[in-house]
């Protein structure tokens, strides 16, 4: 039996691949005045992204912050951080991050998406939308041999 076609626009290459990036985090503006905070950050996004065409997609996010008690949307991204590029499927499919009173945050999801090899992604992580303004922390994502 053959194995499933890709869907369409989907990569017909079925060769693991693991990625991962650290998180940096990107000046938000708040206040009245418009001061600039940065937002501080710590942590680090894993994408493993297996299956017949790449089609499934495991991502594990560990991530500190100083936000507590929120539900941040997250998405990953093609090419580098800061590029406004749209994610590789509707935000609000991705799910949230879980951030505790502590700031700290723990993801673990299965996505049935395909992740194309040799092309560069990266993880967002958003105060709340889905535009680079809402964007509190980026990590590049770097294939690990």
């Amino acid at each position: 039996m053959a194995p499933p076609l890709p869907e369409p626009g989907q990569p017909s290459v079925s060769r693991s691949q693991v990625l991962k990036g650290t998180f940096k985090a990107i000046l938000q503006s708040t206040g009245a005045v418009k001061a600039v905070d940065r937002i501080r950050v710590d942590g680090s996004a894993t994408v493993i992204s297996t299956g017949v065409g790449n089609s499934q997609t495991r991502v594990r996010i560990d991530i500190s912050l100083n936000v507590t008690n929120e539900q941040l949307p997250w998405a990953i991204v093609p090419g580098n951080c800061g590029n406004g590029a749209i994610a590789v499927m509707a935000v609000n499919k991705f799910g949230a991050i879980d951030v505790s009173s502590s700031g700290h945050g723990v993801l673990e999801a299965d996505l049935s998406i395909a992740l194309t090899p040799g092309v560069s992604y990266h993880v967002e992580v958003y105060s709340e939308g889905q535009t680079l303004a809402n964007v509190l922390a980026c990590a590049n994502l770097t294939r690990i041999e």
